[in-house]
């Protein structure tokens, strides 16, 4: 048998598109300029902290969008 140690296994790529809305469809409670900040912050930390990469993001009054 071989011994294939030094070998890494092929990375597997996943895909999902997460998303959120506010009850009753109504629009989030904070100001669109300062919930962006709030995202973006936490998008750039999970980035970094988990390599995960961040392909889209989208913000409506009352729901987002990740991929």
């Amino acid at each position: 048998m071989l011994c294939q140690e030094n070998q890494d296994p092929a990375p597997q790529l996943n895909a999902f598109h997460i998303y959120a809305r506010s009850n009753n469809r109504e629009s989030f409670e904070i100001k669109p300029e300062v919930l962006w900040h709030i995202f973006s912050n936490y998008l750039f930390f999970i980035h970094r902290a988990f390599s995960v990469h961040i392909h889209a993001f989208s913000m409506m009054p009352n729901h987002f969008h990740l991929l």
